[in-house]
């Protein structure tokens, strides 16, 4: 029996399905499972048990009960619609900042643009706690922000909306969020060829047409990253409501948090 034509099959068989790349994302995928793809599994079989109150152990298993209880409250539906439509805003705003920022740097900026985005990336580096606190100091009836209205005589006496509600959560979350969404953003916008730009303006469009038919589809991919880096850990955020938007920045993470 001639086994040169299975030889050759299995000595192929790497750069057939590609076994060599796998095997280099291969640890990339092992932490992707291993810190996201695990937990999330855990929560979404811990949902469909029931606890005791006092042990916290499982009593019974499988029980559709817990979403029972969500669709028919009213309380815990109001509570999600109000988490969902702030973290909306927050990808919005975070989004669109962070893409009129990284567009400014692409094609606008010749030299510095990588010295910039570093600097950029500052924030990160000091402690989300420390950063919700300062926050807080600036946004307190005599935090920074309203001794600065007082001190112009655009009000008399301290407003009370930039603290403990969900507009100061959504402030204190865009500004944490849109430094890191320049990035892929940023290289999004740096891939598309130029000379594509130039075609399109050769061809008498104008700047604002260049950039709505041109270069936002071509940056989208971008787009989709940044979006996704905002919008899912803005749904489960439960810091920052809890420091800075108080009773009535209350979100579903924090009833996440509080039932646990």
């Amino acid at each position: 029996m001639d086994l040169k034509p299975l030889r050759k099959f299995f000595h192929d068989l790497p750069n057939r399905i590609g076994l060599r790349g796998l095997l280099l994302v291969l640890p990339t995928y092992a932490w992707f499972i291993i810190t996201l793809i695990i937990p999330i599994s855990f929560i979404l079989v811990l949902s469909f048990a029931e606890l005791d109150s006092v042990t916290r152990e499982i009593v019974k298993f499988p029980v559709i009960g817990n979403y029972a209880v969500l669709i028919s409250t009213f309380d815990y539906l109001k509570l999600l619609f109000r988490t969902v439509f702030l973290a909306i805003g927050v990808t919005i705003s975070s989004v669109g900042i962070g893409y009129l920022i990284a567009y400014f740097i692409t094609f606008r900026i010749s030299k510095y643009k990588y010295f910039i985005l570093f600097l950029l990336q500052t924030p990160f580096f000091a402690s989300y706690m420390l950063i919700l606190l300062a926050w807080r100091l600036m946004l307190g009836k005599t935090g920074l922000i309203n001794s600065f209205l007082m001190l112009l005589g655009l009000t008399n006496t301290p407003i009370g909306l930039f603290q403990y509600n969900l507009i100061s959560v959504w402030l204190v979350l865009t500004s944490t969020w849109f430094p890191w969404l320049i990035l892929p953003i940023f290289v999004s916008l740096e891939k598309i060829d130029r000379s594509l730009l130039e075609a399109s303006q050769d061809l008498g469009a104008s700047s604002f047409q260049t950039f709505i038919k041109v270069t936002f589809p071509l940056s989208l991919p971008g787009v989709f990253v940044a979006i996704l880096f905002v919008l899912v850990p803005t749904l489960g955020e439960f810091v920052a409501p809890r420091v800075i938007g108080g009773r009535s920045g209350y979100m579903f993470g924090n009833l996440i948090e509080d039932f646990f």
